[in-house]
């Protein structure tokens, strides 16, 4: 893990009041939730709700703003393996943002939502048991979305992080009232989004100030319409506040629930970047690349280092709790082991590629 990242994740425990994720969730053990989660957000007051048996739901999106790297891959698996874990999971494939506010065609989103869904479903989503879906094929939750905008104020307490601009709360005209003195890491990533070229500079404001509703009314849609009472947003730990903005946004309006976090830990960024971003395009490793050269990169390519690898295999990869310890053992103690464990992930990554392509 760098440094940048480590002094965010406890910069996020000890100043802004975030819980360390060291609890179980469900069928999800502890040391599970300590692994791929960094913090939490009132998710221990979520775990032991759905240990009554409380109707709960935990719901999680990818963006439409390019193919997936492997952050993206993580998150995927993030919420597949939370479902295997027997948690209600709802996944949603953000077209719409993608479309109001990164300013790609509508044809584009809505082809690389449907190669999104199936690679969701070759890596193990069951939809018969969750959702799977897209925003523009989702009438209902856009209704949500218009009863809830009477509440919603772009330019008061938003959304304070995303993965990439053109999601909720990056690039949405919004801003947090007091927002804290910024870590390190949230100012570099600031600083490498501000010099990124990045579609939807000519879409207008209004366009993208519509991303942060959308994302609420895809949180609170279950609470609303869904029979659910309780529901746990999981993204990554750069967007912290999401969880309080789309709690925010319930309290004002007249419909009841609770809205609790989850937030992974990040794949450190290549070419001196901050994290792996879609929006930064040498900062990842791509699934869009043909196998060969996925598996060479792990294997092959210096300027991918050790560290990073062990935080790829943290954040995106199939092991269980288990396998994982076995693979941090190599790590530690380097040599044959270690080689042979990135020879091992590199194989499965190259899979992923495959399947993507």
């Amino acid at each position: 893990m760098s440094k940048l990242l480590r002094d965010h994740y406890r910069t996020l425990v000890e100043d802004r009041g975030f819980e360390r994720a060291d609890f179980a969730v469900g069928g999800v053990s502890a040391p599970e939730i300590g692994r791929t989660f960094a913090v939490a957000d009132r998710g221990r007051a979520f775990a032991s709700r759905v240990d009554a048996g409380e109707p709960a739901l935990v719901t999680s999106g990818v963006s439409m703003t390019g193919p997936p790297h492997v952050g993206t891959l993580g998150q995927l698996l993030t919420a597949i393996r939370l479902q295997e874990a027997g948690l209600d999971v709802q996944l949603v494939l953000a077209d719409l943002p993608a479309y109001l506010a990164a300013g790609r065609g509508l044809n584009e989103v809505r082809a690389l939502a449907g190669r999104y869904r199936s690679f969701a479903l070759d890596l193990g989503f069951d939809e018969r048991a969750g959702t799977l879906r897209t925003q523009l094929d989702a009438p209902g939750v856009l209704r949500t979305a218009m009863l809830l905008s009477r509440y919603y104020d772009p330019d008061g307490e938003a959304a304070d992080g995303s993965d990439d601009p053109g999601e909720a709360g990056e690039g949405d005209g919004s801003a947090r009232e007091s927002e804290p003195e910024p870590t390190a890491f949230e100012s570099e990533l600031a600083a490498a989004y501000e010099s990124a070229e990045t579609p939807g500079g000519e879409t207008p404001r209004f366009a993208g100030a519509q991303t942060g509703l959308l994302l609420a009314a895809d949180t609170l849609h279950p609470l609303v319409r869904g029979g659910y009472e309780h529901v746990c947003f999981v993204g990554g730990s750069d967007n912290h506040g999401l969880s309080s903005f789309v709690r925010g946004l319930l309290d004002a309006s007249p419909y009841s629930g609770t809205v609790a976090g989850l937030y992974t830990r990040l794949v450190p960024g290549l070419a001196g970047y901050p994290k792996m971003s879609k929006s930064l395009p040498r900062s990842h490793v791509s699934l869009d690349d043909d196998p060969a050269t996925v598996r060479d990169r792990v294997l092959a390519d210096d300027r991918l280092p050790d560290a990073v690898i062990f935080e790829m295999m943290r954040v995106a990869s199939p092991y269980s709790t288990a396998e994982f310890e076995e693979v941090r053992g190599a790590y530690e103690r380097g040599g044959d082991e270690w080689t042979a464990a990135k020879r091992a992930y590199a194989d499965f990554l190259a899979d992923a590629a495959a399947a993507w392509g």
